[in-house]
């Protein structure tokens, strides 16, 4: 489990410190605020909940993240501890695309749900 945890870590401060966006999508449905709604890494699934119960609120900041997609393009990505990271984001191909200076994050849609999949672990974000 700790090593679950420490992977976890590890994925959750690449994403938020390489965050970014672009574009201008004011019509587009993925406009809005999506969060965490679920964790999954080595064969288990946690809802963000149950992964607080677990991991305590040291981890659990750093797995809650808030991904603000904004009409025109821009975006925020920002976890519980409150480090947060800007940039565009493009909606294509059946993917969401953020973008900032020095990486790329995707999505997908799966259920009404944006799914990111990192290093082995996978992110479920629900809109708010």
């Amino acid at each position: 489990m700790k090593k679950v945890m420490a992977s976890l870590l590890a994925t959750l401060m690449v994403i938020v410190v390489m965050v970014g966006c672009s574009g201008g999508n004011s019509d587009s449905k993925y406009v809005g605020t999506w969060k965490t709604s679920e964790v999954s890494a080595a064969g288990q699934t946690f809802t963000i909940e149950e992964f607080n119960e677990l991991a305590g609120d040291s981890l659990t900041n750093q797995a809650d993240l808030t991904i603000v997609l904004n009409g025109n393009g821009s975006c925020e990505v920002k976890n519980a501890a409150g480090t947060s990271g800007t940039g565009k984001w493009t909606e294509g191909e059946g993917k969401i695309t953020i973008k900032d200076s020095a990486s790329t994050i995707e999505l997908t849609e799966e259920d009404g749900l944006l799914v990111m999949e990192q290093s082995g672990t996978t992110f479920k974000f629900k809109k708010q």
